[in-house]
């Protein structure tokens, strides 16, 4: 039965790493559009192969504009999305864990 604890406490470790690393890729990609990146930049397309389709994502699904004069509001309601789907996922392992041990 502790095998099974300490694979979901894995699990739960790496579900937060995996939320932690979108957001700050997501936050660094924000960051970066303020400056007018060079789209060839390796680091910049990287960013943007993570963190775009969930912008897209979150454009198409929205059925209202999401931009308040030039800023555009998807990237925040990303961020907060992620980080509920994080809490609930990592709260969930958690209760699992408790509920076995």
């Amino acid at each position: 039965m502790w095998i099974l604890v300490i694979l979901l406490q894995a699990v739960q470790s790496i579900v937060s790493i995996i939320f932690f690393f979108l957001i700050i890729c997501l936050v660094i990609r924000v960051v970066i559009s303020w400056f007018n990146p060079d789209p060839f930049n390796p680091i910049v397309q990287y960013l943007s192969t993570v963190v775009d389709p969930m912008i897209n994502w979150i454009r198409r699904v929205l059925p209202f504009r999401l931009n308040i004069g030039v800023f555009d509001l998807s990237p925040l309601i990303l961020l907060i999305l992620l980080q509920v789907v994080q809490q609930i996922a990592v709260q969930g392992l958690e209760r699992i864990i408790l509920q076995i041990s």
